[in-house]
């Protein structure tokens, strides 16, 4: 036989080692196997390195993994734990000026509200000041009138001192 067909054998018993279907064989039960297929024990040392190799992979790949989805599950938690609760802290604040943004904007008529008290307010300033003019005006006009005022009041004549009578006339 050749050294192509023997290549062919080893291929062969490489992937009979590593059909899942025969996990649960032993590995006595597969070598015996082999051999019993005419293969020689350095063709079934290389098909069991050559199968070997591929299952480390695989156990290396499976650490890597649950590394990884620990890793992860580990920030997660880190994440719940310390940042969730800053980031709902600083959505709340968010929330909070967006509201008093908005809320001018509900106090709007309010504002309406005061700007028309404060034209009524104006306009009865107004009135009350023209009607504070005409009642100066009018008190003026008494102050200043002179037929209202009553005469200067003159002392009476019995009052008054009688002035001595000159006996000679002269």
């Amino acid at each position: 036989m050749d050294s192509q067909t023997r290549q062919e054998y080893v291929r062969a018993a490489v992937s009979f080692l590593q059909n899942p279907k025969l996990v649960d064989s032993t590995l006595k039960d597969k070598l015996k196997f082999l051999r019993d297929k005419g293969l020689s024990d350095l063709e079934v040392d290389e098909a069991l390195n050559l199968a070997l190799v591929p299952r480390s992979q695989s156990q290396s790949g499976k650490w890597n993994f649950l590394l990884i989805l620990g890793v992860c599950i580990g920030g997660y938690k880190l994440y719940q734990a310390y940042l969730e609760q800053k980031s709902r802290k600083i959505e709340s604040e968010q929330t909070t000026r967006q509201q008093d943004l908005i809320e001018p904007d509900r106090n709007q008529p309010t504002l309406n509200d005061i700007l028309q008290k404060m034209s009524e307010l104006k306009k009865l300033i107004e009135l009350q000041r023209s009607n504070f003019g005409t009642e100066m005006q009018s008190l003026k006009t008494l102050l200043l009138g002179h037929e209202k005022f009553a005469a200067p009041p003159e002392i009476p004549k019995w009052q008054l001192p009688v002035a001595p009578t000159d006996p000679n006339p002269e």
